[in-house]
């Protein structure tokens, strides 16, 4: 393993491991993206680490270092030769939690990012963006500090401008960036049974459905806008200039109530239901359910019940923006900091 883009240095340093990949999309990698850029505000230097090589290029054009690690004996040596002062993790997937209690012994504080797996016990600080991990999930015996609830919310700093586009289409689909479960191509099949509708669909870069996509916005009984890979900045205007988003539930769900849209979520895994149920009590979107629960009549009901709704729409994009002020990386980042000793 080749670290020879990480020069250790005197700035305090951060390793963010997370992973994202088509199945399992990009989220984790966009959220560690806004803890980084958090942590290098008060100083600290961030190293990413995954697994899967293929989010490198993209980690590195943003401005951070990257390492692929195949075992945790080589996170645990590259915490130690790069005098590591934190952990963030953030992973799609099940690990051996034994990791935390070796790097807690050396003095490296370990944070973990809305997790509901049993390794997150064995963190240090655990982080969630609403207050459901709090009772949907077993922590007695925990020694760690949990904090939870929508102040802790992860975005970037592009989401935090103010919205100056006027909200004239309809409805926006997005699925990711892969849209592994082909969410798009469904929404869009079932949305035909609706007439006159102004729809614009994000195509993530990595999405493999896309000429199904276009051949069903040809054919299409809507006026059907597609956007393929949008850059962040063309993403927020799309958020900004839409009545309603249909979408998966994730990073999407968060930065869409930052910016005051109106939402449905759907779930790809069973693990994101009790999340999505949480937003939906806040008043600011509505959880379809499980994806393989969702049907036609159902996502086509809600769809044009909620755009006959304008005065609705406002209230729910209103609620979004009170609650969910964009500032959760800071705090996470200000948190870790001083359990570190370096604030």
């Amino acid at each position: 393993m080749a670290v020879t883009a990480c020069r250790v240095s005197m700035q305090p340093r951060v390793i963010i491991w997370c992973d994202g990949g088509h199945q399992t999309g990009h989220g984790h990698i966009s959220r560690g993206m806004a803890l980084a850029s958090a942590m290098r505000g008060l100083g600290w230097r961030a190293l990413f680490v995954t697994q899967n090589p293929a989010p490198g290029p993209w980690i590195n054009r943003c401005g951070f270092d990257h390492v692929t690690i195949h075992s945790h004996k080589q996170l645990f040596e590259l915490c130690l030769q790069q005098a590591v002062r934190a952990l963030i993790v953030d992973l799609p997937s099940d690990i051996n939690g034994d990791i935390f209690h070796s790097l807690q012994g050396v003095g490296i504080v370990t944070a973990v990012i809305d997790c509901r797996f049993e390794w997150r016990r064995r963190a240090a600080l655990a982080f969630y963006p609403h207050g459901e991990a709090m009772t949907e999930l077993n922590w007695s015996g925990y020694t760690g500090r949990v904090l939870a609830g929508l102040p802790w919310m992860v975005l970037r700093g592009e989401f935090m401008r103010a919205c100056i586009v006027p909200r004239r289409r309809d409805l926006l689909i997005c699925a990711g960036a892969s849209d592994p479960f082909g969410l798009t191509v469904t929404s869009m099949y079932y949305l035909n049974r609706l007439h006159g509708y102004t729809l614009t669909v994000v195509v993530g870069p990595q999405c493999r459905d896309v000429k199904a996509i276009e051949r069903l916005g040809r054919t299409s009984h809507h006026d059907v806008h597609i956007e393929k890979a949008p850059s962040v900045t063309r993403f927020i205007r799309l958020l900004d200039s839409h009545r309603l988003g249909l979408m998966s539930f994730g990073i999407t769900a968060y930065e869409s109530a930052r910016r005051g849209l109106p939402a449905l979520y759907m779930n790809f895994s069973r693990q994101q239901i009790p999340s999505a149920r949480a937003f939906s009590a806040f008043g600011f979107a509505r959880n379809l359910g499980f994806m393989q629960d969702i049907n036609a009549a159902n996502m086509c009901e809600s769809v044009s019940r909620l755009l006959a709704q304008p005065y609705r729409l406002r209230l729910m994009g209103q609620q979004a923006r009170r609650l969910v002020d964009g500032c959760g990386a800071s705090r996470i980042a200000v948190t870790i900091a001083r359990y570190a000793g370096v604030a």
